[in-house]
């Protein structure tokens, strides 16, 4: 990747524009030829950090994590000015489950603890991409050693010996499952059940305890308080959003070697319509979807830097790619998607945000 003083005009084979809000947030379709003479149509919409009446969060449908919808739909219930779709996910079974972290409104989705390229916004609301190494914690008041979550609202899978927590964005019930399970709800222990199917409290959380781990459980007796600890492994002291993509495939300008990210499968890295989110050096962030040839993190790296960028990381893509504005997919995704990024109105409500470090979960 060339350094970013060396890049052309960003307004060089501009095929389409719109204005979204006048000026924050613009629609641009460009076309771009590869070396190999293949043409390439990149879909872009840029928005200004700098206005306050506007955010960009992830989203998803139906309120569960379960749940996948068409794109348009997701933006449409969201009220959104436009949309993208979000990160990686495995199928069980038929339900879309997102890979690593998705935190909506300081609301714990999913956990994994492995470390990928991330889309944030900070408890000041500041937006960076990075990648983040994420630890999460049960945090028992009986002053023993915190006990780590390996998982979060994800199916028990082949880990035998693990610790999963489940609230009510997995659903009513957990998962069948050979464990001891702990009922916690408003921040108290208030229950014991085995094998699954155990009731989430509203207002709280079931831990699962599987294999070697089963004996942690006996600490927790009913009226215990319990909450969770949260780690970022970095300077951001609390997290009011988060979603978790990869690779990071640019870092101040230039093409990032990512293979200290977590593995990332062949059909993954292989050339396809791709998704990705960025940020400029003018402090804008960019939405960027891709149709006609199919192209590696490096041939779209090498396209960004036309387009001023400092920092991107992958969305999902191939048949999840697409993006929506302004009521018209352009284009859209030939598959539903569990969760998307989405550009709204900015909330008049005090946000909530999971703090480092700190003892939630109440």
């Amino acid at each position: 990747i060339q350094n970013p003083a060396s890049s052309l005009s960003t307004r060089e084979g501009i095929v389409d524009e719109k204005i979204l809000i006048d000026p924050s947030v613009r629609y641009f379709h460009y076309h771009r030829t590869l070396p190999s003479g293949a043409g390439v149509e990149l879909y872009v919409v840029k928005i200004r950090l700098d206005d306050d009446s506007i955010e960009v969060r992830p989203a998803l449908e139906g309120g569960r994590i379960k749940s996948s919808a068409n794109l348009a739909d997701i933006a449409t219930s969201e009220g959104a000015i436009a949309a993208i779709n979000g990160g990686f996910f495995f199928d069980q079974s038929g339900r879309k489950l997102p890979v690593g972290e998705l935190i909506i409104n300081g609301n714990l989705l999913s956990h994994s603890d492995f470390n990928r390229g991330c889309f944030i916004v900070d408890g000041d609301s500041e937006v960076m991409l990075d990648v983040l190494t994420i630890d999460a914690f049960i945090n028992p008041s009986d002053y023993y050693e915190p006990i780590p979550i390996h998982a979060m609202n994800m199916p028990p899978g082949g880990l035998k010996d693990a610790v999963h927590v489940y609230n009510r964005f997995w659903g009513e019930l957990t998962p069948a499952a050979d464990s001891t399970e702990i009922q916690v709800d408003d921040g108290v222990v208030v229950g014991r059940t085995s094998s699954g199917g155990t009731g989430i409290p509203e207002n709280g959380f079931v831990i699962v305890f599987r294999g070697v781990w089963q004996n942690a459980a006996e600490r927790f007796i009913d009226g215990l308080d319990v909450g969770m600890i949260y780690d970022f492994h970095g300077e951001k002291e609390s997290v009011k959003h988060m979603l978790t993509g990869g690779p990071m495939f640019i870092e101040e300008g230039w093409a990032r070697d990512f293979s200290d990210e977590y593995r990332f499968s062949s059909n993954v890295l292989a050339a396809t319509n791709r998704s990705c989110l960025c940020l400029t050096w003018n402090n804008e962030m960019l939405f960027v979807t891709t149709r006609g040839a199919g192209l590696t993190f490096t041939q779209l790296g090498d396209l960004l830097i036309d387009l001023n960028v400092r920092e991107a990381i992958g969305l999902d893509g191939g048949g999840s790619s697409g993006m929506w504005i302004d009521g018209v997919s352009v284009p859209s995704p030939s598959r539903q998607v569990p969760n998307a990024v989405v550009i709204v109105p900015a909330s008049d409500e005090d946000g909530n945000n999971i703090e480092r470090g700190g003892l939630w979960g109440k």
